[in-house]
């Protein structure tokens, strides 16, 4: 969150990707749900709105059967970011693909992986890995 924050988009790949490795390990859904938040919101950053809209509903879908909460640190990280691109992408776009992570959340860790492969290749093998 600090990286995206920061605007430093190309350390935040590498980042996720551990802290997913980590939970997929450890059995966390809480730890999943906060980096599918922080994906959406590496996406929005990026200005990928219907990414960003995907990895959000899924997080939403995740919490719902869970029951887990967003932390209010989370919540502030999160919150100014999907306004942005519910504005920028269009409010029924953006419901559309967020209905579309809904319905796949048991597929939303896999493909934030493969999502974050993909940002951190682009990145090169120069980005910063610290914010």
């Amino acid at each position: 969150m600090v990286c995206i924050g920061r605007g430093a988009t190309d350390s935040a790949p590498s980042m996720l990707l551990e802290v997913m490795d980590i939970a997929a390990a450890i059995g966390s859904k809480p730890a999943v749900c906060s980096a599918l938040d922080v994906c959406a919101g590496l996406a929005a950053a990026l200005e990928d709105w219907k990414t960003c809209a995907m990895f959000f509903g899924a997080a939403e879908a995740s919490r719902k059967k869970t029951g887990l909460r967003r932390d209010p640190a989370d919540e502030a990280f999160i919150s100014p970011l999907i306004a942005a691109a519910r504005d920028a992408f269009g409010p029924e776009n953006f419901d559309g693909a967020a209905a579309d992570g809904d319905a796949r959340t048991d597929e939303a860790e896999a493909r934030a992986q493969v999502w974050l492969e993909e940002r951190r290749n682009h990145a090169g093998p120069s980005a910063v890995t610290a914010c």
